[in-house]
């Protein structure tokens, strides 16, 4: 397969880009392949392409999740806390990155009471950050947001380059979507709401992941394609391809909390399923599933919160 062949996965773990570039490629070939022979759902079918040319490297990822779990089977649950913590300069990179889109956040809302929540939230959330991007399973979650990032940015630039009527028949299955939960959240209780709804896709995440092995990729493309087709809307309502960035990361606040929820999610059930097909039975792998389930659930009610904010400011 040629797209098998573009990265490796040895070059996807040790740099992210590389991840990032092949599901960009990827998803360029797949909308490619999906605007020209399925053009009656182009927005649908690119997903499912997508899925299809990233699952042989995703299937690697996830048999690399089974393995290097392997090495820390003599370790306690602490094991997976802060496994670089020492390195202060990870620590302040951190810092800084988490708090980018909340300080962007805050500046769109100046409100007193909100950006103390805004504040009171960011420590959580960097806290947390760090409890993902300094354990032990940081490498494997990196390449899933890299992977990630590269789909919703591909999807992101086509929808705002093609014509705005194209735009929108083309990815009329996700616009269909985004309107609908919309309309959902704003006829019921928000917060509970919200977050009852990302439980649900956190779980698919990790049910999908265990009973197909990488079959989380299809849930992870699927949210990439909505939060592609919400941002680039409102990019285009704030004055074009320009406006972008700004579209991305006013999502990001409580985006990416759903979103590294989902991946912990997906890691949880690529461990447990390479343990499971090999008939191990294992203390450690039902620690580690929890505690990346335990984590997600909390990455989740931050996120709800912090959306729950949003639309009530």
């Amino acid at each position: 397969m040629v797209l098998e062949s573009l990265v490796s996965l040895k070059q996807g773990i040790r740099n992210p880009w590389s991840a990032f570039y092949l599901s960009a490629i990827v998803s360029l070939i797949s909308f490619s392949i999906s605007f020209v022979v399925f053009k009656e759902d182009v927005g649908l079918y690119s997903v499912i392409l997508t899925t299809l040319g990233l699952t042989p490297f995703m299937t690697k990822l996830n048999i690399y999740e089974g393995k290097i779990s392997l090495v820390r089977k003599n370790g306690g649950i602490l094991d997976l806390l802060f496994f670089y913590a020492k390195d202060k300069k990870s620590i302040t990179k951190m810092a800084l990155i988490v708090l980018i889109p909340f300080l962007l956040f805050s500046l769109f809302y100046q409100k007193m009471e909100f950006m103390l929540l805004m504040l009171f939230l960011y420590f959580g959330v960097f806290l947390l950050f760090s409890l993902v991007f300094l354990s032990f399973y940081r490498e494997i979650i990196s390449c899933f947001i890299a992977v990630f990032a590269g789909i919703t940015l591909v999807f992101s630039l086509l929808y705002l380059i093609l014509p705005p009527e194209i735009s929108s028949k083309t990815f009329r299955t996700q616009i269909d979507e985004i309107r609908a939960i919309r309309g959902y959240f704003w006829f019921g209780g928000t917060f509970q709401t919200i977050f009852i709804n990302n439980v649900g896709v956190l779980f698919l995440s990790f049910l999908f992941s265990f009973i197909y092995g990488s079959g989380a990729i299809f849930i992870l493309a699927w949210n990439a394609s909505i939060l592609a087709t919400a941002a680039s809307m409102l990019a285009q309502s704030l004055g074009g391809i320009t406006k972008l960035p700004i579209a991305l990361l006013s999502y990001m606040p409580h985006g990416s909390l759903e979103i590294v929820a989902y991946f912990l999610a997906a890691v949880a059930g690529g461990i447990l399923s390479y343990y499971f097909t090999r008939g191990i039975r294992s203390k450690v792998v039902i620690e580690d599933c929890l505690f990346l389930l335990s984590l997600g659930m909390i990455f989740l009610l931050l996120g709800a919160t912090v959306e729950t904010a949003a639309l009530m400011s």
